[in-house]
């Protein structure tokens, strides 16, 4: 007996294989009634065919009665080279793991050769008899039982339930409808045919679906909670559960995923149905072929749930008939993942029998924020002026976002040359990620007032102050000290109330601008509808937009809309009450910062005032006030010349006003070619007032 030669490659494998299967096929050729000894062209061919091309032999010995013996011969060869070889040999791994019988194993063969040799097409042909190239059941039955009345063994192989079946590894064709009849064609898909060749393994059909190159992280960088890492970790191990992972969008569901199967050396295979993409039978049997292929689990990510914010009900989903038909197709572990805020109803109308088991994941707390900050930002201390505590505090948001504003940040970094990333550029980045949300119900309002330039009396600055400390130390007191069971939700509200220019919109400005949030303004004259319902719709939609994106709203002459409630009396009032009922729920659970500016507190709904966080009150400036609100504004434009204390005295006026007269005195002063005098000035702020219709 010649010295076992190892195959090089697992192509070479499946080559000898398939040239064993030529001897199976001469040998049932042969043994046929003599009136169905047709098949000289095809016998021909299989000798030819019965030997790989690197080891054909000398003389070739086509006879009936010798063609059992070299079968035998053959299958102790390949035995003998399969256990020298030391490469995996993919054929064979697959044939142990779908547990194919000898049967099954050789019809899987007989389907595969025409995918290794054009030449197994033409001798299908010739043994059916028929100008169709290819395998049908009864060509299979004819080689491989061709004593056994209607095939019925080889059948119960293709059968549902089967290896072949159930994992897609032979394709049925469709010549008898959902059964598989004799003249039911078999084909072996193009990913099996890669995958036992030792090739790259695609799948068309999930072109779209399939997520590819997900960023992959080491557990320790997930930052997800010890207890949820056990108790997924722990559903892994319980064949009967199906994990339904939920929580806010970027969470960390699917890097907790990736990070488990990291740790376990298991691939993965991801499918992203959060578009409500169509996942009917077909990519459900493409997608457990892929995963099964490849030993891997399966991470299915679903639409989230409806929520009551729906306007419409959604389309009928078609991703359930496929994912129970996948459900039903591959033994393996499939892990579902969706986006919920809460947990919600797990009726997801998929029918498996497999046990639904939630693990919700919780939104990360501040100190997570400031970790993931910096592990996405790849700073340690000291490495650049990034504030990651205000960054932490400041925007309650996932990983997931947090590692896509680090994205941008750097590539703001590196467009300026530097080599670190600078605070500027996360808050650019920051505000890029987040002004398509505001821009559609705001104007961003950008200031570049400071506490320094706001002059305000003593009592409004001291509650100014309190108010921005309530933003900056909410998590301290409503997490940590767990203060959080006092209010309904974590937004910081305020009424702004004073006569016009006394810097109400000044002063939400410099908050904004301390605390690190973007600033809206929202023209509540645009929100207001005569529609029943209008209203209401509108303003929803700004505070969820708000807190998607992460902004402080200022809402501007909120008399508008924040009125007192009046009596009923006709429908017109009932509506109106309603109206003011929704707003009062609204800003109370916004977990933002909301602030409202009023020139007429009086008009105001008692209700809006004892549920606002802080009232603070914009009193017209004194004239020590109005006297350093003329400097501020006159600051660097020869000062020395001017009266500050004759204009402060003479003209009683509010911040806005005084800005206004310096405006239009510089104007006037560059017309005339002169200097800013107090003359000059003082003619300007009576034109100002006169315009405003005040009596000076």
């Amino acid at each position: 007996m010649p010295l076992p030669r190892p195959y090089a490659t697992p192509a070479a494998a499946v080559a000898a294989e398939v040239a064993r299967l030529a001897i199976v096929v001469r040998r049932a050729l042969r043994r046929a009634r003599p009136d169905e000894r047709r098949h000289g062209d095809a016998d021909r061919v299989l000798s030819r065919l019965e030997h790989p091309a690197d080891r054909a032999p000398e003389t070739v010995d086509a006879e009936a009665d010798r063609l059992t013996a070299r079968l035998e011969q053959r299958q102790k060869e390949l035995a003998r080279d399969r256990a020298a070889t030391r490469i995996a040999l993919p054929l064979y791994a697959l044939a142990e793991r779908a547990r194919l019988s000898p049967l099954a194993f050789d019809l899987f063969l007989l389907a595969l050769a025409p995918e290794i040799d054009g030449e197994f097409a033409r001798v299908y042909q010739l043994v059916r008899g028929v100008a169709k190239r290819g395998l049908d059941v009864a060509t299979a039955a004819r080689i491989l039982s061709p004593s056994e009345p209607a095939a019925a063994s080889l059948r119960q192989t293709l059968a549902p339930g089967a290896a072949l079946y159930e994992l897609g590894l032979v394709e049925l064709g469709d010549e008898g409808g959902a059964a598989c009849t004799m003249a039911t064609t078999l084909t072996v898909p193009p990913s099996v045919v890669a995958h036992v060749l030792g090739q790259e393994v695609h799948e068309p059909k999930l072109r779209g679906l399939l997520v590819e190159n997900g960023e992959r992280l080491p557990a320790e960088r997930t930052f997800i909670p010890q207890e949820v890492w056990r108790h997924v970790t722990a559903l892994m191990d319980d064949a009967e559960a199906l994990p339904l992972l939920e929580g806010p969008a970027g969470g960390g569901k699917r890097l907790l995923v990736r990070a488990l199967t990291a740790t376990q050396q298991r691939a993965l295979v991801e499918l992203d149905l959060r578009n409500e993409h169509s996942f009917r039978g077909g990519e459900a049997l493409a997608a457990a072929r892929l995963a099964w292929l490849a030993d891997a689990w399966i991470l299915v990510s679903l639409p989230p749930p409806p929520t009551a914010s729906d306007e419409a009900p959604r389309p009928a989903r078609s991703w359930q008939a496929g994912l129970s038909e996948l459900l039903a197709r591959f033994p393996g572990r499939v892990i579902l993942a969706r986006d919920a805020n809460e947990p919600s109803h797990l009726d997801l109308g998929v029918a498996t029998t497999r046990r639904l088991s939630p693990v919700q994941l919780p939104a990360p707390d501040r100190d997570t924020r400031e970790k993931l900050w910096r592990d996405r930002l790849g700073h340690a201390d000291g490495d650049s002026d990034v504030d990651f505590a205000l960054l932490a505090r400041t925007y309650p948001i996932t990983g997931g976002v947090i590692s896509r504003i680090a994205g941008e940040a750097r590539t703001l970094a590196r467009a300026r040359g530097a080599a670190a990333v600078a605070h500027a550029d996360v808050m650019a980045a920051v505000d890029a990620a987040f002004r398509p949300i505001l821009s559609t119900v705001g104007r961003r309002l950008a200031t570049r007032a400071t506490h320094a330039d706001l002059i305000v009396s003593d009592e409004t600055r001291e509650t100014l102050e309190e108010l921005e400390a309530t933003i900056r130390l909410r998590d301290r007191v409503l997490d940590e000290w767990d203060f959080k069971k006092l209010v309904r939700g974590r937004g910081v509200s305020a009424l702004f109330y004073g006569d016009p220019g006394t810097g109400k919109t000044m002063a939400a400005g410099v908050i904004a601008a301390a605390s690190g949030l973007p600033l809206y303004i929202i023209d509540t004259a645009s929100l207001v509808s005569k529609w029943v319902g209008e209203t209401e719709k509108n303003l929803g939609e700004v505070f969820r937009a708000a807190e998607a994106g992460h902004a402080m709203l200022l809402f501007d002459e909120a008399d508008a809309i924040f009125g007192k409630r009046t009596d009923v009396q006709n429908s017109t009032d009932r509506y109106a009450n309603m109206q003011t009922n929704f707003l009062l729920t609204q800003i109370e659970m916004f977990n933002g910062v909301s602030i409202l500016t009023t020139n007429r507190e009086s008009v105001m709904d008692q209700a809006f005032q004892r549920r606002l966080t802080f009232r603070v009150h914009f009193p017209m400036p004194d004239e020590d006030e109005r006297e350093k609100l003329w400097r501020k504004m006159l600051e660097g434009h020869g000062s020395d010349a001017i009266a500050f204390g004759e204009l402060a005295r003479r003209l009683p006026m509010s911040g806005g006003y005084i800005r206004n007269a310096v405006l239009r005195a510089g104007y006037l002063a560059a017309a005339s070619g002169q200097a800013l005098s107090t003359a000059l000035l003082k003619h300007a702020a009576e034109l100002v007032l006169r315009d405003a219709g005040k009596v000076i």
